[in-house]
């Protein structure tokens, strides 16, 4: 079971936005949406992507793939400050 620490902004695999901090909503304005819904605009390319544009001074994100054929990928943003 996925316990973020405080630092944590985002957890995320290509199947869904598993976790999401206040402070990540925020910055995407995506309070009060789900997963799906954001999931289901025209622009949305994958959560790969989505998490790409995440501009923190302190921010960092992990992208983890799984080889081929597969090509799953986990996705991690971090910041080591609550500002």
């Amino acid at each position: 079971m996925l316990k973020p620490c405080q630092h944590t902004l985002f957890f995320a695999y290509d199947d869904d936005l598993h976790y999401r901090s206040r402070r990540f909503d925020e910055i995407k304005s995506i309070v009060e949406k789900s997963s799906d819904d954001i999931a289901s605009e025209e622009i949305f390319e994958g959560w790969d992507s989505f998490t790409d544009d995440v501009e923190i001074l302190d921010g960092l994100k992990f992208a983890m793939y799984v080889g081929m054929p597969s090509g799953y990928g986990s996705y991690l943003g971090f910041a080591t400050s609550d500002e």
